[in-house]
């Protein structure tokens, strides 16, 4: 063995052993455990518990081919320390040395399709999971990633035909209905949004996805007083969705009834301690209240990828225009626009994050601003 390779083997030491210290520390257990029940029998403990220790091996064998690939392996193992940390451009690198060691490690281009998404590098993101669907084309999440994708890039009807495969994949899965909704609701027809999201509650009155999807098609129209209607609908199926309650709290807030509207916050601070999504709510609870110092200390906490993705942003950017912060402005705006063109158009911005009618002012007038600027 080389001195290059030893070096290899040890770095994957290091990578690796922090990365299964839970498997380490309830094997650990066991083998305690067995060696107190067998009377301290060295061989019938032996016996009983070190045989995991080939299988496991056997088993990173057959996934990484760490044996005949270390050097990716390694590169594999910097790239989930990487998507660890939120560093996805070095995860993308890394990830990318390990495909071009070892191009059959699928595994690699899942991890790297996850990166491409998180730096919305969404063409990029679809490359690698038609790869993925070519080598297993029964495997429905690599559909269902793929279309959820194709979806942000306005490619809808490509979206419908891997939304489809995942049906025709699992036929449990009665959701094509639902996703029929979410691809009118990012196409603007709003009716046919509804209609959808209304026959999926006809059959699933718990699903609270479809109520708040059908909560802000009526918003995005300026129909606060029906977009709360249904969101009491879905709080009476799920009284304690964090999601559900937060958007109650916002359509109270844009109706101009803050009393309601603080009622929901606080019943939403007494569920579970704040997270990304919360923040992201809360920011824009505070926004329509004009708490614009509030609101900005929100958005700045929900700064995470989650499903809302760079919904905070927008938000961040329409609280810093309201405050005259034009130089904040035209930064946040820059960067949306850098990855995504489509944030030069004020309807496609409201499209795409659904915004409330009582904000496609602010959007219009933060773009004029940007490529006033800019």
């Amino acid at each position: 063995m080389t001195q290059q390779t030893s070096n290899v083997w040890k770095d994957i030491f290091t990578l690796y052993i922090p990365r299964i210290r839970s498997v380490l520390t309830i094997y650990v257990l066991a083998v305690g455990f067995v060696l107190v029940l067998s009377g301290y029998d060295l061989m019938l403990t032996a016996a009983t518990v070190l045989w995991v220790i080939p299988v496991y091996i056997g088993y990173l064998q057959l996934k990484y081919r760490f044996f005949s690939h270390p050097h990716a392996f390694l590169s594999h193992l910097k790239g989930e320390n990487s998507l660890d940390a939120q560093d996805y451009k070095s995860a993308v690198d890394h990830f990318s040395d390990a495909i071009a060691q070892n191009p059959a490690m699928m595994t690699d281009y899942a991890k790297r399709a996850d990166a491409y998404f998180m730096l919305r590098r969404f063409e990029d993101a679809v490359r690698d999971l038609t790869v993925l669907i070519d080598k297993y084309p029964k495997n429905a999440n690599h559909y269902a990633q793929r279309g959820n994708i194709l979806l942000r890039m306005d490619e809808f009807e490509r979206a419908m035909h891997d939304f489809e495969a995942v049906v025709r994949l699992n036929p449990r899965n009665n959701d094509l209905t639902f996703t029929e909704g979410v691809v009118k609701g990012y196409q603007g027809d709003y009716a046919g949004a509804s209609e959808a999201f209304l026959q999926v509650l006809a059959v699933n009155p718990t699903m609270s996805s479809a109520h708040s999807w059908l909560s802000n098609m009526q918003a995005v129209q300026g129909n606060y007083d029906k977009a709360i209607e249904f969101l009491n609908d879905g709080l009476t199926q799920a009284p304690h969705d964090p999601v559900l309650g937060g958007l109650r709290a916002y359509m109270h807030a844009l109706n101009g009834d803050d009393t309601q509207a603080e009622a929901d916050v606080r019943t939403l601070q007494t569920l579970a301690p704040p997270d990304s999504t919360t923040h992201y709510l809360l920011g824009f609870v505070a926004l329509a209240q004009h708490k614009l110092d509030d609101a900005i200390t929100h958005f700045e906490q929900s700064d995470t990828y989650n499903l809302l993705e760079v919904g905070w942003q927008v938000g961040l950017a329409i609280t810093h225009a309201r405050q005259g912060n034009q130089s904040e402005v035209v930064n946040i705006w820059h960067e949306l626009v850098e990855a995504d063109k489509r944030y030069t158009d004020a309807n496609d911005v409201i499209r795409l994050h659904v915004l409330p009618l009582a904000l496609a002012d602010d959007v219009r007038t933060i773009i004029t601003t940007y490529q006033n600027y800019a």
